[in-house]
């Protein structure tokens, strides 16, 4: 994939742990949402904020919404972390549908990287990384809950509600997405995994 001059100047720079704990701490956010991508993670965040929550903060938006993995923090006692997953197929194409940009961009902040050649195949497998960090985390300076993407919209919503301590019953409705598919041969060991995360929705 080509990268223009115009888009090269907005793409990220890699940024260090003690950088974002700086960052989280400076601008106060209390629930950070994390996901690959395509799984409703603005819907949730804009929704906590209704609930005066502060969680869209500038270092979310260009790096922590879909970072790779979680972090221990010795100065925020009070952060929590919420981490939406879905079919990662599904997702990828909910991605797609938005631009190459969208997508090339989202590929960037769940490498930490600056720059690297994209492909579906290696979207689908730093997904992974990202889910299976996020999901074998075992910290008490960041407690996490996962939650599967369907869950969300579930009418009571108790597992968000008992994890922020709020009503959450009155979450936006699901919004249909296209049934658009990625069709693709993978690699033995990355169709395990990507089966695996399937199974647990």
């Amino acid at each position: 994939m080509s990268i223009n001059s115009n888009i090269r100047k907005h793409l990220l720079r890699r940024i260090s742990e003690n950088t974002i704990e700086e960052m989280i701490h400076a601008e106060k956010m209390d629930i950070w949402v994390c996901s690959f991508g395509g799984t409703a993670s603005n819907t949730l965040s804009n929704y906590l904020e209704s609930k005066g929550f502060n969680t869209r903060t500038a270092t979310w938006k260009k790096y922590l919404c879909h970072y790779p993995n979680p972090l221990k923090f010795d100065s925020m006692p009070n952060l929590k972390a919420i981490y939406i997953f879905d079919n990662p197929l599904r997702a990828l194409a909910s991605q797609k549908r938005r631009g190459w940009r969208w997508y090339y961009t989202n590929y960037l902040k769940l490498k930490n990287s600056k720059l690297g050649l994209y492909s579906d195949q290696k979207m689908l497998s730093v997904m992974v990384r990202q889910f299976e960090a996020w999901n074998s985390f075992n910290s008490k300076s960041l407690p996490i809950c996962s939650i599967p993407f369907g869950q969300l919209f579930d009418a009571s919503n108790k597992k968000l509600s008992n994890f922020l301590g709020i009503d959450c019953s009155d979450f936006p409705p699901i919004v249909e997405r296209s049934s658009t598919k990625i069709n693709m041969h993978l690699p033995k060991n990355l169709k395990a995994s990507v089966d695996d995360i399937i199974s647990l929705l």
